[in-house]
């Protein structure tokens, strides 16, 4: 897998005002009681989908984690696999998460 270059997981999803949709992600070295932040993103919401948005971001990446080991795993395992459209797929996905092209 090429080097990643996102902050490392697990990112954790915190409420900020599930009202109106307000949450935010923060990474493992984020500390409230020493003031150390690391943000990964805050979703403003208003909107139905504002949650489930935000709970896909905190999981980005330990699905990208096991999207590439299951990946590596058919690749070796299965021939078929290589060049199918879910490969490309699966490729595609890793490589717009891990910025390998565009």
């Amino acid at each position: 897998m090429s080097e990643l270059k996102h902050t490392e997981g697990p990112w954790t999803l915190r409420p900020l005002n599930e009202e109106i949709g307000e949450y935010e992600i923060v990474g493992p070295r984020h500390n409230d009681d020493t003031g150390e932040s690391e943000y990964i993103a805050i979703v403003c919401g208003g909107l139905p989908e504002s949650e489930a948005n935000a709970r896909l971001i905190a999981a980005a990446t330990e699905l990208l984690e096991g999207l590439w080991e299951t990946h590596a795993a058919l690749c070796l395992s299965n021939p078929e696999y290589v060049g199918s459209g879910l490969w490309r797929r699966n490729r595609a996905a890793i490589a717009k998460a891990t910025g390998e092209y565009d």
